[in-house]
């Protein structure tokens, strides 16, 4: 009677993302991406039964990647400073041994992304970024800073604004210009039919760009005449 009882369980209950004023809240057992500069708070709890229910929390990894902020007992709130893989470590604080870890990896946010044209379209007039004739190839690159981001981060997609213009997507452009290196994301699409679109690139962090393409149809012919003069 009255003799203290070691915890058997340990478990992160909840951890919870804050990023640029939003909540994002992710089950702990998912596997989930975090990027620099979001706050990550986790909850975690010991079973009923045991006496003492304190929580030692640590980086047993990736110390350089995370700042701590907070340890409130089963809370534990880290910054996200740079990218990288780390482990978090939650342990029952009475001896029994009992402990729960979680992986994060976090990705280096992209600050700004730079979006040209290198082949196959032509500067336009304002308010149209680039012409293009049907059945021509539309390559951009996208360069992502800082110069350590991943240009594998970056979503591609056309939105179509005008008309009923036609893009196809991925490997169909006769370049087949698709490939990310370091920090550089490379990507062709095929003009299909006529109207304007926006091509997007979006990093996964959420910081976009976009260009307005503007298809227009093949010139078959041209009549040349001279005036009287």
């Amino acid at each position: 009677s009255g003799q203290p009882v070691k915890a058997t369980s340990i478990n992160i209950d909840k951890i919870t993302i804050k990023r640029n004023g939003i909540d994002i809240e992710v089950k702990p057992e998912d596997h989930f991406e975090v990027y620099t500069g979001d706050t990550i708070e986790f909850d975690a709890s010991v079973d009923d039964a045991a006496t003492n229910k304190k929580i030692t929390w640590l980086i047993a990894e990736g110390k350089d990647f995370v700042k701590e902020k907070s340890k409130e007992n089963n809370k534990y709130v880290l910054e996200v400073i740079n990218p990288g893989k780390f482990r978090v470590i939650a342990s029952a604080d009475n001896g029994a041994g009992i402990s729960t870890s979680k992986d994060i990896n976090a990705i280096r946010t992209a600050t700004s992304i730079m979006l040209s044209s290198k082949t196959g379209l032509v500067p336009y007039v304002q308010g149209i970024d680039y012409v293009v004739a049907e059945g021509k190839d539309i390559d951009f690159e996208a360069i992502i800073n800082p110069s350590d981001a991943l240009g594998s981060d970056i979503i591609w997609s056309v939105e179509n604004i005008n008309g009923d213009a036609e893009v196809r997507l991925d490997n169909l452009g006769s370049n087949n210009q698709n490939q990310s290196i370091g920090n550089v994301s490379k990507k062709s699409f095929l003009a299909v039919k006529t109207g304007d679109v926006k091509v997007i690139a979006k990093h996964k962090t959420g910081r976009e760009t976009h260009r307005i393409v503007r298809i227009l149809p093949i010139t078959t012919d041209i009549d040349l005449k001279a005036d009287k003069y």
